[in-house]
């Protein structure tokens, strides 16, 4: 069971935990069960509501092969009862030889009564990788 003090961050490390062991359980223990909730899979599915969100997930566990995902360039908005996290991942796609992708995500957090859980997953193709040269701000 997530602690109700767990931060978006730790959400957020969670969430990609989960889908690195294809944990649809705790997968779906990480998201606000709201009718408002939605996920947009990299090849730009959109996927509404809890139910069709886990149904998604589950489908495409079923379907794919080992992943690893790496963040790089995380930044993060809070305020009351919203947090918002762009980040670029580097998924590592483990069958007949090494895949690797560049996604760019942003992931949404609502504060709820059970604390912060992910309100919405979009997920889009990056054309390459990030330029480690840039500075954050």
């Amino acid at each position: 069971m997530l602690d109700t003090a767990a931060s978006p961050q730790d959400i957020e490390d969670a969430f990609y935990h989960a889908l690195e062991h294809r944990d649809l359980s705790a997968l779906t223990a990480l998201w606000a069960d709201d009718e408002r909730a939605y996920c947009i899979l990299p090849l730009g599915q959109r996927l509404n509501g809890l139910q069709e969100i886990m149904t998604g997930w589950e489908l495409l566990f079923g379907q794919s092969p080992d992943l690893h995902i790496h963040l790089h360039q995380r930044t993060m908005v809070q305020d009351g009862q919203l947090a918002v996290h762009s980040v670029v991942q580097l998924v590592q796609v483990m069958s007949q030889g090494e895949q690797r992708h560049w996604i760019t995500a942003t992931n949404v957090f609502l504060h709820t009564e059970r604390g912060w859980r992910l309100l919405a997953h979009h997920a889009s193709p990056s054309v390459a990788e990030p330029d480690s040269s840039l500075v954050l701000h």
